[in-house]
């Protein structure tokens, strides 16, 4: 017995320690990747078509991967993404030193790097069923954001540095090292699936996908939550396109003051971690905590609307981003609890397809609208929009929901 538990302690020291790697790699990647595209383009509709690019594939990979992650090896899956995301970020780099890096081919690795990192965002919610029980997912998706938040820390100090000292390029380095690393870790990680394959048919794809599809679409509890993360998504996609753009063109910081920027989002986001499996044990409904989430998150944006330096903006990015940690963390946990184990890559790549439906478009229309209007007015409009969203649901049964299905079992 001490042995097993030995074992499982290994395993998931394993797996967080390819979760810290994937998340210093994509929150450097998050403040280089645009930062690149700043300069090769100085324009907000430039940016705009970066984030279309790298947001697109979010709609139709999320799906197959969770196509792909119900049916084939999961620590396979991981190693093969983690490669192909390693690939694209030194490509750029290389390219550049050849004189031959131009921002269409920007565009195309970033939308190619996104694919793969869709399949891992599936990869990861779908695994951590598998090494928690279903009484500490909400804690345990904390541990994960303390991860994803302590990295927004340590990314955002690593990234301002690295562009101060060594040019946007020196990233790109630590970026692909970060996620060559993940793929031999991977390989030796021991999951145990929840259903076996023996003695079932091979698996009809478009009967499955159509299955899950419908499971989502009709299920009283997760169908208002997708239409709300849809709708929540507008708002964000807005908000990332236009970040780096207003810090740099519009309130002029330094390279050091955006990497501090992000930094304080951080912080914030080591606090709704912390929050989150806290709220859990009260008696508010989980609805009803996911909507104030959205109505705080409102707050911080309109913040952010008025903020004159990096020290007010990040106020406001702190005050957005503690709800949208706690949002985040029960949403996980509710299709983690709740799903059926054998659908749960599926649902968990269809709930991130339907999510992300709006994201690409949004994204790049607020980019363009900002170009003539002004990040600030866009700002404003999409706080208020995120207000009305919130009040529809306020007076909804989704506000009174616990989310507490006990559907872990398997489903053929």
């Amino acid at each position: 017995m001490q042995l097993i538990g030995f074992l499982k302690r290994i395993n998931f020291s394993i797996f967080l320690s390819i979760t810290l790697l994937s998340k210093i790699g994509s929150k450097i990647y998050l403040l280089g990747m645009p930062w690149l595209v700043y300069d090769l383009t100085g324009s907000a509709i430039g940016m705009g078509i970066m984030f279309f690019a790298e947001t697109l594939p979010y709609i139709f990979m999320a799906p197959i991967a969770g196509h792909l992650v119900d049916n084939l090896s999961t620590k396979l899956l991981m190693s093969i993404s983690s490669l192909v995301e390693a690939s694209c970020v030194v490509a750029i780099p290389i390219l550049h030193v050849f004189s031959v890096l131009n921002v269409t081919e920007v565009y195309i690795l970033g939308f190619i790097l996104s694919c793969a990192s869709a399949t891992y965002m599936v990869l990861n919610d779908t695994i951590l069923p598998q090494l928690f029980t279903n009484d500490s997912l909400e804690k345990a998706n904390s541990i994960i954001q303390l991860i994803d938040t302590g990295t927004m820390l340590l990314g955002a100090s690593i990234g301002g540095v690295l562009i101060s000292v060594f040019g946007v390029f020196g990233l790109f380095w630590v970026i692909m090292v970060a996620y060559a690393v993940i793929s031999p870790l991977a390989l030796v990680l021991n999951l145990s699936r929840h259903h076996s394959s023996e003695n079932h048919p091979p698996p009809n794809s478009l009967r499955q996908f159509i299955d899950s599809f419908r499971y989502v679409i009709k299920h009283s509890s997760i169908r208002p939550l997708v239409i709300l993360n849809l709708l929540a998504n507008i708002t964000a996609a807005t908000v990332d396109s236009l970040l780096i753009f207003f810090l740099r063109h519009q309130l002029h910081l330094t390279s050091t003051k955006v990497g501090l920027t992000y930094g304080v989002g951080g912080v914030a986001e080591v606090l709704g971690a912390i929050i989150a499996p806290v709220l859990a044990r009260r008696r508010l409904s989980v609805g009803t905590i996911m909507i104030i989430c959205q109505l705080v998150y409102a707050f911080g944006v309109m913040w952010m609307a008025f903020s004159l330096g990096w020290i007010t903006v990040g106020v406001g990015i702190m005050i957005q981003s503690i709800p949208v940690v706690i949002y985040n963390i029960f949403s996980r946990s509710m299709r983690q609890r709740v799903v059926p184990s054998n659908m749960l890559g599926r649902v968990n790549g269809i709930f991130l397809m339907l999510g992300q439906a709006a994201y690409p478009a949004a994204g790049f229309a607020s980019s363009a609208v900002a170009q003539f209007a002004g990040v600030r007015n866009v700002f404003i409009v999409v706080a208020w929009f995120t207000v009305f969203v919130s009040l529809i649901y306020w007076f909804s049964p989704f506000r009174k929901n616990q989310f507490v299905n006990s559907g872990r079992s398997t489903m053929t």
